[in-house]
């Protein structure tokens, strides 16, 4: 149960980042 709470973080975490990333690249323009 522990390591799928770690994977899911890490999946959010991932996602959360590409978010901010393409964020960071919409508004780079």
């Amino acid at each position: 149960s522990s390591i799928f709470d770690a994977k899911a973080g890490i999946g959010l975490s991932a996602s959360f980042m590409k978010l901010v990333s393409w964020y960071d690249n919409e508004w780079g323009y």
